[in-house]
Parts: structure tokens; C-alpha cells; sequence
């Protein structure tokens, strides 16, 4: 069994950008850049079989390319943050590629998923860091934009939990056109 996700990949030259975003806040644990991504959905854990289907029925989800950027640094968990990351700008392509990605899921029989979509970009996930200090964090980030670049793909992940960073493996890739 491996966890999936469906995910955006973010350009070399976006993650460039970001990476400098990606220190001084005790309590983070802050994404390699390599693991940079926008998730479009999270399945969890899922068999070989899944994720075959997946692929199949993903491959065959035709949308446009479409221009994305990233505006802003937010935090998830309003008394006690969990996790820190980077607002997507708005974009109703987006959610469209979105709810392909959940009918999918749900043809296949998977839970519909119960949170709203809140598209963003991880940077950290946090452990015992202060609230004040991760305000100030996205105060400090607050008017961060980065160029605009073309989503011209999206992937099927497995991910692996360790010691470390997750280890994301590509099990399949699709075209935007």
C-alpha cells in the first residue's frame, strides 16, 4: 500500500524563488524543494490496483494548460499552526482540474473528499512553533508574489514517511494542452 496525492508540480525556477521563504521560523520543518507542489487531491493510502485505475482514468481527463502564481504566506490552524504555505492566486482553471481530479476519485469509489478545496503550496510543517512567530512569519511574507508560470501537467504521487523528508515518487504524469 502506498499513499498517493494528485499534485501540481512547481517549476525549478518557482522553487528558486521560494526557497529563500524557507528558514528562520523555529518549530518548522520546512519542504525540500524537490517536494514542492500544489495538491489538487489527497487519497491516503491506496493498493497497486488504485493507483493503476487512477492513472487510467486520470490520462484521460482533458483540460488546457493554464497560467498559475503564488501571492502570499498563510498558515493552517488558526490557535495552534500545523503548517505554514504559500496562497495560490486566484484561478478557476484550478478548480476545475480540482474537480476532475475528485469525480475521478469518487468513480473509483473513494470517499468524497469533506474539506473545501483551499489551493496552496507547503512550505513548512510546524511542531511546537509559536503562534506569534508565525504571524509574524506571514506578516513578513505577506506581498511575496512570484512570476506567473504555465501549469502544463499534473502527476500521481506515492509518497514514503520517514526519519526524514517524504519521499515522493511520480507514478504517472498527464498533459495540460
Amino acid at each position: 500500500m502506498s499513499r498517493l496525492f494528485i499534485a501540481l508540480p512547481i517549476p525549478d525556477e518557482i522553487a528558486a524563488q521560494v526557497a529563500p521563504l524557507q528558514s528562520g521560523l523555529v518549530g518548522a520543518k520546512f519542504s525540500p524543494r524537490e517536494n514542492l507542489h500544489i495538491t489538487l487531491r489527497f487519497i491516503g493510502k491506496a493498493s497497486e490496483i488504485l493507483a493503476g485505475d487512477l492513472a487510467r482514468q486520470l490520462a484521460q481527463e482533458a483540460q488546457n494548460s493554464f497560467d498559475l502564481s503564488l501571492a502570499g504566506a498563510d498558515f493552517f490552524g488558526s490557535e495552534k499552526p500545523h503548517s505554514l504555505h504559500l496562497k495560490i492566486a486566484q484561478n478557476s482553471n484550478l478548480f476545475e482540474l480540482n474537480e476532475k481530479c475528485e469525480a475521478v476519485c469518487r468513480n473509483l469509489g473513494l470517499e468524497p473528499e469533506v474539506r473545501g478545496f483551499a489551493p496552496h503550496l507547503t512550505l513548512a510543517y510546524l511542531k511546537g512553533a509559536d503562534l506569534a512567530e508565525v504571524e509574524r512569519f506571514k506578516s513578513q511574507h505577506a506581498q511575496f508574489k512570484s512570476p506567473i508560470w504555465r501549469a502544463d501537467c499534473f502527476r500521481l504521487y506515492s509518497s514514503k514517511l520517514g526519519n526524514g523528508p517524504s519521499e515522493y515518487e511520480i507514478l504517472a504524469e498527464f498533459s495540460l494542452f
